[in-house]
């Protein structure tokens, strides 16, 4: 499926479930990553990683050094940085069900920390611009704030399809909203006991 904004040109694109190939000189084999959001634009790419009523991987099946965060800025900086013709811009987006900032993240807000978690392409390491230019686009946004962005922009959406689009999206996220407000009482009064 493919959305057009207006904001961003008419070549942008909007992947769901991006299927991303493995780095090439890791040293453990891990399978293919799937972002769940991918939007690309002449700039830029935005990955967008979605999680309801679950957490962020701490650990990928074949290192448990490395967590779900990480994974994805690797594949980033393999496959959109660390070449001439790379993009100018990344965003990672995190969106999650709990008010509270997940700590996660801040491990990767300092370059530095981000640049010893990425695996090394071959010959050099990820020069300092990839590990700030990542850092300083990795951000978090709750279901409810998401709801509430959509709800503000909606009109800029160019196509009846579109529109009708977002709108369902709209009054599909009031109901995940509800329902993981009910799930989460329910786990609450489980416990209890």
């Amino acid at each position: 499926m493919v959305i057009h904004f207006k904001k961003l040109s008419r070549q942008s694109r909007l992947h769901y479930i991006k299927a991303v190939a493995v780095l090439q000189y890791e040293l453990y084999t891990e399978g293919i990553s799937e972002v769940d959001v991918t939007i690309s634009y002449k700039d830029g790419i935005i990955f967008i990683e979605a999680k309801y009523l679950t957490s962020v991987n701490l650990r990928t099946t074949s290192d448990p050094r490395r967590d779900q965060i990480i994974r994805y800025l690797d594949l980033a900086a393999y496959h959109y940085l660390n070449h001439p013709d790379g993009v100018k811009e990344f965003y990672f987006v995190l969106i999650i069900d709990s008010e509270k900032p997940p700590w996660i993240l801040t491990r990767y807000r300092y370059n530095q920390t981000l640049i010893k978690g990425l695996t090394s392409p071959g010959l050099f390491k990820p020069s300092v611009d990839t590990g700030r230019l990542l850092s300083r686009g990795i951000g978090w946004l709750t279901w409810k704030q998401l709801r509430k962005i959509l709800e503000m922009t909606k009109g800029q959406f160019i196509t009846a399809a579109e529109k009708r689009f977002v709108e369902d999206l709209i009054i599909y996220l009031d109901y995940k909203i509800r329902e993981g407000e009910r799930i989460r009482n329910e786990r609450k009064q489980l416990s209890f006991w």
